[in-house]
């Protein structure tokens, strides 16, 4: 809970990104947007009072004896919904708390803390920020119905709830984790889902879900939402970590009531967003990033490197490419530059891999902003082009899958910052190499500014 709690960040900020990251990564496939509709609701949009008393009650002895006293009003009970289409659901054997594998989603969600259980370019790595969905509720509790691509049997239901200390109730003694499971006498200590189909009707009732039983992917309950929850500040942490990926289609979202897509997100985010968070300007800088073709885009000779003065060696480039860079960067418009970039692995390999560097100095221009884009996710405390005299618009698109892979492993569990003594990178990268690649994909931007 402590790598999540910043005093510069809201929760409902860290758990949509926690969320979407995982819709991302658990999309059925990468050409169509990932889906969700988020609702709150209560006994006046159907949400069913008796039995979300039946299942939460049970818990107040235990959260008030492990600190969490108060803030639970039963007499308005209220659940933030979190539908999500267009993804796998919670795949994998749900009768094995230990299942291994990138597959094994169930286990991995439910089961498997701080373990790093995705590879590739997946957006969630540490295995931690599913602690997020526990702390948005004020019962530390979280309600699932999932339907499992191609996985038996495929329509389950669960629960847990995650106490920030083992406790005492009466004479008898609990650890921080429990569990809303079905009961089987030959496997006691095994927490098993709920998979009848009489069960997972009523399930969906009470929470007035919009899955059915043949919608695939994960219908996610959270009962009690903190008081932080709202529909403007749900809106605004969508917006402002994702607006990228609503621009370029791979997201779509309906947001109590609120849709948002690539055709009206620069909208929503001007009225959702402060202007000192992302202004008018930058959002039509990141427009024009989304429009630029990819044959397009200037390539650097692949020995380019940095020289004295901050720069970007002029080597760097065919000359007659870096005139034109020049050229536009003077006229104000967006230039774009692909960096080939070399990352040798603790075995000796060598990865030849790519990032992409756009950058811009419109007329007029109030502030500096800079965006770094891992695939899908926004690195937020990634901020390097501030330190360049004057004013420029600039985004680092990190999405070719080796860099992707590369720059997850040095993510901290937050997925705010890289940092190159990451463990996990250190484990798979020759220390040098990691260090000069990370350098940089951190300074291609400003040292590239500083060029033009």
């Amino acid at each position: 809970m402590k790598n999540f709690r910043r005093e510069s960040t809201e929760l409902p900020e860290l758990f949509i990104r926690e969320l979407i990251q995982n819709v991302m990564d658990a999309r059925v496939g990468i050409d169509g947007p990932a889906k969700i509709i988020v609702r709150l609701v209560d006994p006046t949009n159907g949400l069913k009072t008796e039995p979300f008393i039946g299942i939460l009650s049970p818990l107040e002895p235990h959260l008030d004896a492990a600190g969490h006293k108060g803030a639970r009003d039963y007499t308005k009970p209220t659940a933030l919904i979190v539908e999500e289409f267009g993804t796998k659901g919670l795949t994998g054997k749900v009768d094995d708390s230990r299942a291994q594998g990138e597959s094994e989603r169930w286990a991995n969600f439910w089961h498997g803390e701080g373990k790093r259980s995705k590879q590739g370019k997946s957006l969630g790595r540490a295995g931690q920020g599913k602690i997020t969905y526990h702390m948005a509720s004020a019962a530390q509790a979280l309600l699932a119905y999932s339907v499992r691509e191609g996985a038996s049997p495929s329509g389950v239901v669960f629960g847990k709830c995650i106490v920030q200390k083992s406790h005492q109730v009466g004479t008898d003694h609990y650890m921080r984790h429990g569990y809303w499971r079905r009961e089987d006498p030959s496997k006691k200590l095994q927490p098993l889902p709920a998979d009848d189909d009489a069960f997972i009707a009523n399930f969906r009732q009470h929470f007035n879900l919009v899955r059915d039983k043949f919608d695939v992917g994960t219908s996610w309950v959270i009962p009690f939402p903190v008081n932080a929850f709202t529909k403007n500040t749900l809106l605004g942490a969508i917006l402002k970590g994702f607006h990228f990926s609503f621009l370029k289609g791979a997201l779509e979202a309906d947001i109590c009531g609120q849709t948002i897509n690539k055709s009206n997100v620069d909208a929503l985010t001007s009225q959702y967003v402060q202007s000192s968070v992302l202004a008018p300007a930058f959002i039509a800088f990141l427009q024009d990033v989304v429009r630029i073709d990819d044959k397009t885009i200037v390539t650097a000779k692949p020995d380019w490197k940095f020289s004295s003065g901050d720069v970007i060696d002029a080597s760097a480039f065919i000359e007659a490419d870096l005139e034109n860079l020049k050229t536009a960067f003077e006229a104000g418009k967006v230039v774009a530059a692909r960096f080939p970039l070399q990352i040798s692995r603790s075995d000796g390999t060598k990865v030849e891999t790519s990032f992409k560097v756009y950058v811009s100095r419109p007329e007029g221009l109030t502030r500096t902003e800079e965006i770094y884009i891992r695939s899908d996710l926004v690195i937020t405390d990634e901020k390097w082009l501030k330190d360049v005299p004057g004013r420029a618009l600039g985004a680092v698109i990190a999405d070719d899958d080796p860099v992707s892979e590369f720059l997850g492993y040095a993510e901290e569990a937050s997925h705010l910052k890289w940092t190159a003594a990451e463990d996990d990178l250190l484990s798979r990268y020759e220390r040098a190499s990691a260090r000069d690649a990370l350098s940089r994909v951190r300074r291609a931007l400003p040292r590239l500014c500083r060029l033009l």
